[in-house]
């Protein structure tokens, strides 16, 4: 049997004082891989020069190599927030753009798979009962955070490493709705096994019928994600 196959996926949420990139900074990314244990919070303050005003430049320079690591990644409101912030940072900054790596939103998937009566990740998070949860933090954390105050900081950081621990427990909840989700296969070669988790527990469930084509229906006992056969029923005859 063939190794279960094991994209690369990047986990990821940023902290900053402003919707707005001209009026807000980065003060930190949090980052973990699935499957893995670390959570990674680069802070403003561990690139920071002595004498120098706080910028955020360095970080996001520093996100983007770990970023372009990745098969894809997943974010929470990632293409309308995150991603758009970290882009306008780099653009201000006069760095390169970001690898056009796929990116899961959890917010849209939420969005357009429930029925839920707030799509922020808190809201979702608790409705799943999930292990880890957002944290509270103040307004007076993120204005010192900031100007440069290394406990504010700490809170914000903490702030950002339990975002990023919820978003994976949601993530994997949703993934076997996840429609637009790359198959786990394509990053190892051969697609062999489920194409959500790259399990091989897939059974044989009925048949998928398009208007002139059958395909045979499957679905993952381990996830539970539903698909189907690449080539359709050849047995099939039709007269278009």
């Amino acid at each position: 049997m063939k190794a279960r196959a094991k994209p690369k996926v990047l986990l990821w949420d940023i902290e900053a004082t402003n919707l707005s990139a001209p009026f807000g900074t980065i003060l930190c990314i949090g980052y973990k891989w699935l499957g893995e244990k670390k959570v990674y919070v680069p802070t403003i303050l561990d690139f920071a020069e002595t004498g120098h005003r706080l910028s955020d430049e360095v970080l996001v320079d520093h996100f983007a190599e770990v970023y372009a690591e990745a098969d894809y990644t997943v974010a929470h409101y990632g293409v309308r927030y995150d991603l758009p912030m970290v882009n306008s940072k780099l653009i201000k900054y006069g760095k390169k753009p970001l690898p056009p790596i796929p990116m899961i939103d959890t917010w849209w998937i939420a969005r357009t798979v429930m029925k839920m009566h707030s799509n922020r990740l808190g809201a979702i998070a608790e409705y799943l009962s999930t292990k880890n949860a957002k944290t509270p933090i103040t307004f007076d954390d993120w204005l010192q955070a900031a100007a440069g105050n290394h406990d504010a900081i700490k809170q914000v950081v903490k702030h950002c490493k339990a975002d990023v621990l919820t978003l994976e427990e949601v993530f994997i909840k949703l993934r076997p709705w996840i429609k637009m989700q790359p198959a786990s296969g394509l990053f190892s070669g051969e697609i062999t096994g489920c194409v959500n988790c790259g399990g091989f527990n897939v059974h044989n469930r009925g048949f998928h019928v398009t208007k002139t084509k059958r395909f045979q229906r499957r679905q993952c006992q381990d996830c539970g994600k539903w698909q189907r056969s690449s080539h359709a029923d050849l047995s099939i005859k039709t007269m278009v």
